[in-house]
Parts: structure tokens; C-alpha cells; sequence
């Protein structure tokens, strides 16, 4: 005949089965840390936290579990790191996080970010240009025409093949930071 168990031994034998195995245990831990970093970087990016009270939150945490915040930080940033962005935000939170300067890559953004700028009015202006003289053709003329080159299809095709150039320097910049 069966043996009776105690309401102890029937508890501890429904508990096994809702333990959780190393694996979830560890990609709990992950998904935790993923999340902590996701919230500090928004904030931190938007301007609701100071780079000074980012670090003082990050230093009250565990040693291990500081560093990985750290690096999710890092990998966060590195990502988000573009020419229209301030970018000078990022790079003073990535220069803390890596402890080191990145004069030389803040140079560089600046030059990319400047000839980007220079790019971009270049375009619009042979754009207007080149929307003028149809309107001409077409016999509209005068001081009253405002042109919003924003909203031209062939703005956005000029745009599009001269802004991929930009991007891959961004890109390597990237890469540059995350081998740093």
C-alpha cells in the first residue's frame, strides 16, 4: 500500500517543481541587469539624471552586478551615438564608463557633425535651386515663392545616398569605442 506523507513532504515535493534551474536563475539575473541599465541610460540621456548622480547610483550597487550594469551602459551608448544626437552627452557618459578621454573621437564626431551640417544645406540648396527653375519654367516667380525642401521627394534621394557615407563613419567610430 502507499505510504503517507506529511503535509511538509508534500509541500517540499510541490516546491521542486516551481524551482528554477541555474539557467533561469542566471538569465533572470540578465534580463535585471539589461533592465536597470535601459532605465539609467534613459534617464541619463534625456537629461532627468546627471552624469554625477548616474555614477553614484551605479556605486552603491554589488561589485559584479555593478559591472555588468557598466557594460550594458557602455553597449547602450556606443549604440545610440549618432551625428544628429547630442552627442556630447553620450560621449561624457561613455568616457566615464571607460575611464579614459576620447578627445581625439570628440574631435572627429565634431568634423563629421560640421560637414554633415554643411552636406545637408548643400542639398537643400540645389534642391531649391532646381525647384526654382521648374517653377519658372512654369511661370511662377517672385519673392513670395517659400520653398520647403523638407517635403521634396528628390531631397530625401539626394539625401538618402550622400547620409549612408556619414553613417559608416559613425559606425566605425563605434567600433573604434568598443575595442577602446
Amino acid at each position: 500500500m502507499g505510504e503517507i506523507k506529511s503535509s511538509v513532504e508534500l509541500a517540499m515535493e510541490r516546491s521542486r517543481r516551481f524551482s528554477l534551474t541555474e539557467e533561469e536563475r542566471e538569465e533572470i539575473k540578465r534580463k535585471e541587469i539589461e533592465e536597470k541599465a535601459s532605465r539609467l541610460f534613459h534617464r541619463y540621456r534625456e537629461g532627468h539624471l546627471p552624469l554625477h548622480e548616474m555614477e553614484r547610483e551605479i556605486e552603491k550597487m554589488d561589485e559584479p552586478y555593478r559591472e555588468k550594469v557598466k557594460g550594458a551602459l557602455l553597449k547602450l551608448s556606443i549604440d545610440a551615438l549618432t551625428l544628429g544626437e547630442d552627442y556630447e552627452r553620450l560621449l561624457s557618459g561613455i568616457e566615464w564608463l571607460k575611464g579614459s578621454s576620447l578627445d581625439a573621437i570628440r574631435r572627429r564626431l565634431h568634423e563629421l557633425t560640421s560637414s554633415f551640417s554643411e552636406e545637408r544645406k548643400k542639398v537643400e540648396q540645389e534642391v531649391k535651386k532646381a525647384m526654382m527653375e521648374e517653377l519658372k519654367r512654369m511661370g511662377f516667380s517672385g519673392s513670395a515663392i517659400e520653398l520647403h525642401v523638407g517635403e521634396n521627394p528628390e531631397a530625401d534621394r539626394l539625401w538618402a545616398a550622400r547620409e549612408r557615407t556619414y553613417q559608416e563613419q559613425v559606425r566605425q567610430i563605434q567600433e573604434m569605442l568598443r575595442n577602446l
